[in-house]
């Protein structure tokens, strides 16, 4: 999956399809019959992938690490998985002789799904 940065917004995609997005308009969710973001949680991976490589913030066009830290801030899209929970209740209502076959999505406190870098 890849999350994206697209006039200030944040989607997740997957097969260029939108699973979910970063917004307050309850109409745009709707209308994409997509899943919530935490704008917070978005921008703690956008940052985190741009420090992977960065040293102090540099953004320098200069040749060496420098410049490749330049073009990885430029960066709009970047790899990441929806984290998941194992479910009790699912787990104990079926059959299924594991617990850990029964994963969903973790939602944060607001219902937004939470995602860490792939």
């Amino acid at each position: 999956m890849k999350l994206q940065l697209e006039n200030n917004e944040y989607y997740l995609m997957k097969d260029g399809e939108e699973l979910a997005v970063a917004t307050t308009d309850e109409s745009f969710i709707k209308e994409l019959g997509a899943e919530r973001l935490s704008r917070k949680n978005c921008e703690a991976i956008t940052e985190m992938c741009s420090n992977e490589h960065c040293d102090n913030g540099i953004t320098g066009v200069i040749y060496g690490e420098e410049q490749f830290c330049h073009i990885c801030r430029d960066l709009s899209e970047w790899d990441v998985e929806i984290e998941m929970t194992e479910d009790y209740l699912t787990w104990k209502k079926s059959d299924i002789e594991k617990m850990s076959d029964c994963l969903v999505p973790k939602l944060d406190a607001n219902g937004c799904l939470i995602l860490k870098k792939k």
